[in-house]
């Protein structure tokens, strides 16, 4: 998952002046003063600049259109200078003046989608786009609106409109590609990124976009190549860019976990805590001392929300003790739906902070008082790392949303177990301090049950090999081992799943190397993504053995599988993000099928399709055994991490624990 939710470089500022066909004058001495302010605005001598505007407005023999326009760039000045409220204000009164000037109308849609105030956003630029029709700024204003309701095929369709008017708009080519590619067509996302790249090659944003494609067709040596072409042209120190950067290098099959690892060091260091800068200006904790307490956990996180760490992340709000802890949530996305809802209920408190800066979500954390806050979302999209940097809570975890470190000096621990991260082999590629779970660090919720079917081999007297992992994750290590695996079983078939399959030329291109890689094309059916989770779960009915990826194995996909009765072979890697089939496949008992070499992930799925009875047999034990895991110990997983916080809390306090460290006895 990307920095890929529909925006771009400017989504919500307006370049040019407000005019639309309603354009009035004042008389030509009041017009010269109003373009010697506007002169002064681009020279940035915005106290001069604002000066003659407050006194244009303030002529009230003038047309009350001339005036609406004095106002309009009153407001624009105004929010140029951080002074959205006042903007707010003014642009209000240029609408009083000229209730038809679709301009004004979509400035204050803009000023209320920066606050998150998007119901009333909608009407306003949709209003505004009536009365100024076809007007590219304006249009492209409602896009990202849509875009934050998360309307994503309205937002393209008026993007393709927008571009039909003038195809150079360089925001609405941006907004395009994020649309595509966040709807599964990244060939198309490629194609506009790059047109974005060819009109303004200078600028960081287009090789973002074009890099961000190339990651979901999997080629991802191109798309680190393209994202550090956008890092190094980023002027703005845009976080996004140098997240996603970081992030793919965890899918390269070329890249050592050093190399990965001094990447996000030096986004902690280089980066990160250069913008934040001293922390001594936020002044000392307030939280109360008592040892004892119940403490007050934050967990921060984009994605509470319909996503996959909500599987994850449910089972351990519903089960804390409340008598031991009390519960924040503070949602940082703009996108909010049933599910968000539902996390309201299962948190004392919960913040929807989405349209709020990096330094209004610590401020509202630290009022709070939070002893433990846990980032939910390391680099993946919308995470807010910059928040984590501030430290606004003196004690400060990362979770669940990412396999590795964030880099930062201001988290100091990372959750994990044992199997992912075994003791002494991969603490120096993080700069948290590890704290492995004793049971396993995940708790699974399947979003449903589907009725479970004898394996398909039974009916069709061949095995079929299958995976649904994201594209990315298929990289020619991972391609290379189907093939043998196919060798190995010559009467196989393999099924890959994927939602970019949408897409023909992304469906031709895997196929393609495939084959090159040396399977058969008449063995091999790629499949389109299903929407809604039961149908998707209702796929693996297809599959007889699941095959993981390597070196970033499965999670979701790995559980779901198991849940549907499909056995899993995975290869264990040397670090968090090749291991954590591992865990999973160790905690639901079935370790036999985790190999420790490429020969032997072959032998094992060979002998395991060589075995119709155990395939039959596991399709339904498969269910029984993962309900008796540690994966559903809901109960279990949250009392080891109330543990953990309370040794956390008592070591920041210095409170010697009976080990001496922050790990849980459970």
């Amino acid at each position: 998952r990307n920095n890929q939710s529909g925006g771009s470089r400017g989504v919500l500022s307006i370049a040019q002046k407000m005019r639309d066909p309603r354009w009035f004058s004042g008389p030509p001495a009041i017009e010269a003063e109003f373009n010697r302010a506007t002169e002064l605005r681009t020279a940035r001598d915005f106290a001069g600049a604002e000066a003659i505007y407050r006194r244009l407005v303030a002529l009230t023999s003038i047309p009350d259109g001339a005036r609406a326009r004095y106002f309009c760039d009153l407001a624009q000045l105004l929010d140029d200078t951080k002074r959205s409220e006042e903007a707010e204000e003014i642009i209000t009164k240029a609408i009083k003046l000229d209730p038809g000037h679709g301009g004004a109308l979509a400035f204050l849609g803009m000023l209320q989608a920066k606050t998150n105030r998007i119901d009333l956003a909608l009407p306003n630029l949709e209003k505004a786009d009536k009365l100024a029709p076809n007007v590219p700024w304006i249009m492209d204003l409602l896009a990202a609106v849509l875009a934050m309701y998360g309307r994503l095929r309205e937002m393209i369709d008026l993007c393709e409109r927008i571009l039909k008017i003038d195809p150079n708009f360089a925001g609405t080519l941006g907004r395009l590609s994020s649309g595509y590619y966040l709807e599964g067509y990244p060939v198309r996302a490629y194609e506009v990124g790059k047109h974005l790249v060819d009109l303004t090659p200078d600028d960081a944003e287009g090789y973002g976009k074009i890099a961000a494609a190339l990651v979901m067709q999997g080629r991802i040596d191109m798309a680190l190549e393209a994202f550090g072409a956008s890092v190094a042209r980023d002027a703005v120190g845009n976080q996004s860019t140098r997240c996603n950067y970081v992030f793919t290098m965890h899918y390269s099959d070329q890249m050592s976990p050093e190399t990965i690892f001094q990447a996000h060091k030096s986004f902690g260091q280089d980066f990160a805590m250069a913008k934040v800068g001293d922390l001594s200006r936020f002044g000392p904790y307030l939280n109360d001392p008592d040892p004892n307490r119940k403490l007050r956990i934050g967990y921060l996180s984009p994605d509470f929300r319909v996503h996959s760490v909500s599987a994850f992340i449910e089972p351990i709000l519903t089960y804390h003790n409340r008598n031991h802890v009390e519960v924040f949530t503070y949602h940082v996305s703009t996108r909010v739906d049933g599910m968000t809802t539902r996390f309201q209920t299962l948190a004392d408190t919960m913040r929807l902070c989405g349209a709020k800066s990096d330094e209004e979500i610590a401020e509202l954390i630290r009022a709070d008082r939070i002893d433990v806050l846990v980032d939910l979302a390391g680099h993946t999209g919308e995470n807010r790392l910059l928040v984590m940097a501030r430290k606004p809570a003196p004690i400060q975890v990362t979770y669940l949303g990412y396999p590795g470190t964030t880099g930062l000096p201001t988290v100091d621990y990372r959750f994990t177990d044992n199997w992912c991260d075994p003791e002494g082999q991969t603490d120096q590629w993080h700069t948290e301090e590890l704290i492995r779970l004793p049971t396993g660090f995940l708790a699974f919720q399947p979003s449903s049950a589907p009725a479970l079917t004898p394996p398909p081999c039974v009916a069709n007297g061949y095995v079929t090999f299958g995976c649904f992992n994201n594209l990315p994750k298929v990289t020619p290590t991972t391609m290379r081992l189907w093939a043998a695996v196919l060798k190995a079983v010559p009467t196989a078939r393999l099924v890959v799943k994927n939602r970019s399959f949408l897409e023909e030329a992304t469906r031709n291109a895997v196929r393609a190397t495939l084959i090159e890689t040396g399977v058969d094309p008449d063995r091999l059916d790629l499949l389109e993504w299903i929407d809604g989770r039961r149908d998707h779960l209702v796929a693996y009915h297809q599959i007889d053995i699941a095959l993981d990826t390597y070196p970033y194995t499965g999670t979701t996909t790995t559980c779901e599988a198991m849940w549907m009765g499909v056995p899993v072979v995975t290869l264990a890697g040397e670090w968090h993000t090749s291991r954590v089939g591992v865990s999973l496949l160790s905690q639901v008992g079935t370790p036999e099928y985790i190999a420790s070499d490429a020969d032997e992930y072959v032998r094992i799925a060979a002998d395991l399709a060589s075995d119709v009875d155990r395939l039959a047999h596991f399709r339904t034990a498969l269910r029984v055994m993962m309900l008796g895991s540690p994966l559903f110990d809901y109960a279990g997983l949250a009392r080891n991490f109330e543990a953990a916080y309370r040794a956390m809390w008592h070591h920041w306090l210095g409170v010697e624990e009976p080990d001496g460290d922050p790990s849980p006895d459970v």
